[in-house]
């Protein structure tokens, strides 16, 4: 009886931890920009079985200082048991990066390369019939033609039948000619809307957490990110020699974190980051 229970819960147990990843995308919300590196203050939201499970947390930068990486999940009913970066993730469930707007694109063209293929396999099959057709015409007046009667028939036979398959290749072509035009502009139109998505690193978050309750989760994650800097410059106006200048700090920021900013609050510090800082020593004076 203790053997048999022993692998019941052995195999739950197994089920339970092959279950499917949990894969969710992170949003920059704001960026503290160092004079050569950067913070970056992300958010996530996923829904979460009781249990143990594997989230997998998108979007995450190429630069990112592992040692920095700070998780924050305001829910008492939830634990992170561990996290590990890495931008070579492989998973036997495909990543669903897929926008609606694209997706839409993608299933039309499957649609159409789908009418195409049919398109010709009606193309080649009435193709043949009308090679055949032609390879066989003597054959048949002359072994059938017996009389002028059965000649004009087998004539008449051959020209009608020939029609009919001419006129079928031609709305076949016509109809194929469409659907390329058509599957261009879709193909075009795919290309367009994969250039207008937002930058996505291969950087994820592989974190391993237990839930006490079914939940959703909303959680906050911060770190710093290399290859980042700003430079200040400033443009300075005037009208008339007697009036004061007009002088206008501004700044060139430099990016390669493999992300989007566009929309994100940024914030200029004119400091360097401490993420190698050592912490300090309290020395009391008594």
């Amino acid at each position: 009886m203790k053997k048999k229970l022993f692998l019941f819960f052995l195999c739950v147990s197994t089920l339970h931890f092959a279950q499917k990843p949990i894969f969710a995308k992170a949003k920059v919300n704001a960026v503290n920009i160092y004079r050569s590196s950067a913070e970056l203050q992300n958010s996530v939201a996923f829904s979460l079985p009781a249990g143990s499970s594997e989230v997998v947390i998108t979007n995450i930068s190429d630069e990112i200082e592992e040692r920095s990486i700070q998780l924050n999940v305001n829910n008492k009913n939830v634990t992170i048991l561990s996290s590990q970066y890495t931008d070579s993730y492989t998973s036997e469930y495909d990543m669903d990066k897929t926008n609606p707007r694209i997706k839409k694109v993608t299933d039309s063209i499957s649609i159409v390369e789908e009418l195409l293929l049919k398109s010709n396999i009606e193309l080649e099959a009435n193709n043949k019939t009308l090679e055949l057709l032609d390879k066989n015409q003597t054959v048949l007046v002359g072994s059938n033609t017996s009389n002028v009667a059965q000649l004009m028939q087998l004539t008449e036979y051959y020209k009608n039948k020939r029609v009919e398959i001419s006129t079928a290749l031609s709305a076949i072509n016509k109809k194929n000619t469409d659907l390329q035009k058509k599957l261009s502009r879709l193909k075009s139109s795919l290309k367009i809307n994969s250039e207008m998505e937002e930058a996505s690193s291969d950087g994820v978050l592989i974190l391993k957490i237990m839930s006490s309750v079914a939940t959703a989760v909303k959680m906050d994650i911060n770190y710093l990110a290399e290859n980042v800097s700003w430079q200040p410059f400033y443009e300075i106006r005037g009208n008339k020699l007697s009036e004061p200048l007009d002088v206008i700090f501004k700044a060139k920021v430099r990016q390669d974190t493999g992300l989007d900013w566009k929309g994100v609050k940024l914030s200029l510090i004119n400091g360097q980051s401490t993420h190698n800082s050592t912490a300090p020593v309290l020395r009391p004076w008594f």
